[in-house]
């Protein structure tokens, strides 16, 4: 799966984790969008996760399996992106662009929970959110709330 690390305790139990693994002998396959050498960059107490950084570079392989082309944003590089007025024809829009991105049921009027705190959404189907502005950008809000 995807490999993020934003804090130094997720770093320090990820970095337990991959020794007990490699010690193991398990096969590790997982991706990410950050190269080995740049995990946590810049983060508090960095040099303690450089050990699980080694450890990433000695028992695996890296490969760029980059395209140049991410294929999942192709619908959305055709969609209207600014609108102006925000009049129904806006919402009209926003509302097909949503609709052309989901696969299976919407719920509307719903919420997630991030952080054990609720947002309220719009709209929400299998791996799609729609919000209003307000919702996510004003508030208490940290960007841990931002990353999955």
């Amino acid at each position: 799966d995807e490999f993020f690390v934003s804090d130094i305790g997720d770093a320090m139990i990820l970095a337990n984790l991959l020794e007990g693994l490699f010690e193991a002998g398990v096969t590790l396959v997982a991706t990410s969008n950050t190269r080995p050498d740049e995990l946590y960059a810049g983060g508090l107490q960095r040099d303690r996760f450089l050990p699980a950084i080694e450890l990433i570079k000695a028992h695996t392989e890296v490969l760029n399996v980059d395209g140049g082309e991410d294929y999942r944003l192709r619908f959305l590089d055709r969609a209207e992106i600014y609108h102006h007025p925000l009049d129904d024809g806006a919402e009209e829009t926003l509302a097909s662009t949503f609709d052309g991105v989901v696969t299976g049921p919407v719920a509307r009027g719903t919420e997630i929970v991030v952080l054990n705190r609720p947002i309220p959404a719009r709209r929400a189907a299998q791996g799609v959110v729609w919000f209003d502005f307000v919702a996510v950008c004003d508030g208490p809000r940290s960007q841990a709330d931002y990353i999955e």
